[in-house]
């Protein structure tokens, strides 16, 4: 698939869908290319006349070119619109990719798109992923295609040739589990992103020694905590990792807690290593979280072999 951006300017003139089909046509462009050509246009620049925009793309797709809508989530697009263009991929805006990780509620603007992307049969693609952690999240939500510098950097046509020939996917990438259930899924990715953003703005408390700029200290307080009591309790509490969850995550807020009365009673008598502690304990209990993952993955493949029988 070939993606072309047009420009607003572009887009808006009259003539739009006539110089395209003139290009084509003196170009002596067979027609089975144009099902690998697609046009990128901008939120904005589509729901700026709606008619109009809906006409062009119908013209353009009987002769078999797509049309994808950029920047998705900057503008105004409603479920009519979305329902009513006949578009053929929209693309997630980088702006809500870039702190999903650290951000509940980027992370779940990102989930709905994607879910919304699937009732209307349309794909999706993620703009500006830059770090494996955010591709193996989107993987996860159910993401079509990944867009950015976790991939590759923008390459000339020769180094793509050649990057091409020796590409080799990250192992990394087979962590993906679609198997998990959508509800359950999102739960947990939010579960864990809440956990991380809390450890940053508790390390950056303590660091800067601004006590008060600290979150919950109580396990029972944070968002985290009161996931596993609840939602986290339904869908994973018959684990074993879940019980070990419990536990280590409880352990990181006493520990928390021990640190923050140090900072108090002893300013300066914090120790690097006291947050390379603490920090890794935030990594062991993502780690238990990536083991529960799995856990209610095969829980689930056995319970269909068993129903299957």
């Amino acid at each position: 698939m070939i993606s072309i951006n047009i420009s607003p300017k572009q887009f808006k003139d009259r003539g739009f869908v006539n110089k395209v089909k003139k290009i084509a046509s003196d170009l002596a462009m067979d027609e089975s290319c144009f099902e690998y050509i697609e046009f990128e246009i901008t939120e904005g620049s589509a729901l700026e006349n709606f008619n109009y925009t809906n006409d062009t793309i119908h013209e353009l797709k009987k002769i078999g070119i797509g049309f994808a809508l950029d920047d998705f989530g900057t503008g105004y697009s409603s479920l009519t619109h979305l329902k009513e263009l006949h578009i053929n991929t929209i693309k997630i805006d980088q702006s809500f990719i870039a702190d999903m990780l650290n951000n509940t509620q980027d992370m779940a603007i990102v989930h709905a798109i994607i879910s919304l992307s699937k009732v209307f049969q349309i794909e999706v693609v993620a703009e500006g992923v830059e770090r494996i952690d955010q591709l193996l999240t989107l993987f996860e939500l159910g993401c079509d295609h990944i867009q950015g510098y976790a991939i590759a950097k923008p390459l000339s046509y020769d180094t793509f040739v050649e990057y091409l020939r020796n590409f080799t996917p990250d192992p990394r990438w087979n962590i993906s589990l679609h198997q998990l259930p959508k509800r359950a899924e999102f739960e947990l990715l939010v579960a864990q992103s809440n956990h991380k953003y809390w450890m940053e703005l508790v390390v950056d408390s303590l660091v800067r020694e601004d006590l008060h700029t600290l979150p919950p200290l109580s396990h029972l307080s944070c968002r985290l905590g009161k996931w596993l009591m609840s939602k986290g309790k339904y869908y994973f509490g018959t684990l074993p990792s879940f019980l070990k969850l419990l536990e280590q995550h409880e352990n990181i807020h006493l520990h928390t807690h021990r640190l923050v009365e140090l900072s108090k009673t002893h300013p300066k008598a914090l120790t690097q290593e006291d947050i390379h502690a603490l920090v890794s304990k935030r990594d062991g209990l993502i780690m238990t979280i990536e083991h529960l993952k799995e856990e209610y993955r095969m829980t689930n493949m056995i319970k269909g072999v068993i129903n299957e029988r």
